[in-house]
């Protein structure tokens, strides 16, 4: 979803959102980052958004896991709320190959579970955490 930094939800702040969901008071409830964020943003979050999950989406579990030890490395306020998913094995690549133009996606997913069809092909995975 493109969020342009006037709605009300992230008014008078530097940062965008990758995904975002608000809440019934319009209030961010759920801020997701896909591929690089650094630690400074993310201390900036959990500072502002004290209620709402913070998850990061990172292609591989090592990158996962380093992202895990630089945040608390560098002290992020809140790093134990920032969660940390990573596609397993080489899930991301078969997940990029599959969209591509048009994107059609038919499926069923359940918190990190996903069980897909992205443009004809099969994908069924769940999410790893660091």
């Amino acid at each position: 979803m493109d969020v342009s930094l006037k709605h009300p939800a992230i008014a008078g702040q530097e940062f965008r959102p990758d995904l975002l969901a608000l809440n019934e008071s319009g209030e961010v409830q759920l801020w997701v980052e896909c591929g690089t964020v650094t630690s400074h943003k993310l201390d900036k979050l959990t500072r502002r958004y004290r209620n709402a999950r913070i998850i990061t989406l990172k292609e591989t579990y090592h990158d996962a896991e380093t992202l895990r030890k630089t945040i608390e490395k560098h002290k992020v306020q809140g790093a134990d709320r920032v969660e940390i998913w990573a596609f397993p094995n080489r899930m991301f690549q078969e997940w990029f190959n599959a969209v591509e133009g048009t994107v059609d996606i038919v499926g069923e997913s359940a918190e990190r579970s996903f069980n897909l069809v992205v443009n004809a092909v099969p994908l069924q995975f769940d999410f790893l955490t660091a």
